[in-house]
């Protein structure tokens, strides 16, 4: 357990249990769907072996290269353009998979100065950029696996929960990666 991440991270997150052994799929439509009520696991304490506690913030450098990035990036966006306007692609796009590093930041930098807009994100990591389109509302929901914030943009986060909880959810890793989910849905990498 790490004391120092807020506890008010547990709003944000949802489990899935393996109890039915029957493969039944699941009923996801949307990105920000929640599965069930809770936000934690019952685990009867005869199961637990140890805890292991740590008051250690996750620290990812921060970089300037998005922004270097970014303006190469945006031409690329005609692509996009190019789809809504035949009709293939919604004018919010589909949910988007952004990657990790500074090219996936690069893009999102690039998305928030961009046309598009009530943009949805079906991903494995919530990066700075994503929080940015979060925060002025290009993005209205966001569903990952973990985050991947700058020292600076987790300080913000951590003070500011409250405005992102409701916008998004936090899955196992076993959802952000599932092949029939991500076709489903029709995710954009």
């Amino acid at each position: 357990m790490n004391a120092a991440q807020p506890r008010n991270w547990k709003a944000c997150t949802t489990f899935i249990t393996a109890c039915n052994r029957r493969r039944t799929g699941s009923r996801f439509r949307w990105c920000i769907r929640r599965k069930g009520s809770h936000s934690y696991l019952h685990v009867p304490l005869e199961k637990v072996a140890a805890v292991v506690l740590t008051n250690s913030p996750i620290a990812i450098a921060r970089s300037s290269a998005r922004r270097r990035f970014a303006p190469h990036c945006r031409p690329h966006f005609g692509l996009l353009a190019a789809e809504v306007k035949s009709g293939r692609v919604p004018p919010s796009l589909l949910p988007l998979q952004s990657g990790v590093g500074n090219i996936a930041n690069a893009v999102l930098h690039g998305l928030k100065e961009g046309k598009f807009e009530n943009l949805t994100s079906f991903t494995e990591v919530i990066q700075d950029g994503m929080i940015e389109l979060l925060r002025c509302g290009k993005l209205t929901c966001a569903s990952a696996t973990a985050f991947s914030l700058s020292p600076e943009m987790g300080a913000q986060f951590n003070s500011q929960i409250r405005e992102f909880r409701d916008r998004i959810v936090l899955r196992p890793q076993e959802i952000s990666n599932h092949a029939e989910l991500i076709r489903r849905l029709g995710v954009i990498g």
